[in-house]
């Protein structure tokens, strides 16, 4: 599950990148908060209906089979912690026997895209090197238990 991630992990980060223009400029522009979180489950999942409850400002990117990418838009940390904790309620909800590993990471903390996307994806494996499944995992939370 996780080699098929490094394995394509420029990819993914190239396809994310293209996908937070909007995003980036106005953060910028106008210190317009947004955040990035990711879901990996162990096997294909139908991530079809977490596009239909998605707010229009978000944007929901499928990656894999097993591998999606939500961008919240006008979020700052608390709230798109919120709203990727929904998700995965809902996720867990309509796939109990399934495990899914998340990660979330915000703009104010990072000064360049490819910087919190590689964030995103080193957090991503950790959850999953720790068996960190059902929970919203974040940077804090990993430099916390490695201290």
């Amino acid at each position: 599950m996780l080699k098929l991630v490094r394995n394509n992990r420029q990819n993914y980060l190239e396809t994310i990148i293209s996908s937070l223009n909007d995003y980036s400029y106005r953060n910028k522009r106008y210190q317009i908060d947004f955040a990035i979180a990711i879901g990996l489950c162990e096997e294909s999942v139908d991530f079809s209906e977490f596009i239909e409850n998605k707010r229009k400002t978000d944007k929901l990117i499928l990656l894999e089979d097993n591998l999606c990418c939500a961008i919240f838009d006008c979020a700052p940390a608390e709230s798109a912690i919120k709203a990727t904790s929904n998700m995965l309620s809902e996720f867990q909800n309509k796939n109990s026997d399934k495990q899914i590993y998340t990660s979330i990471v915000n703009s104010r903390d990072y000064d360049s895209d490819k910087m919190m996307i590689d964030s995103l994806f080193d957090i991503l494996e950790y959850s999953v090197d720790n068996d960190i499944h059902g929970v919203v995992t974040n940077k804090e939370q990993m430099e916390t238990s490695n201290t």
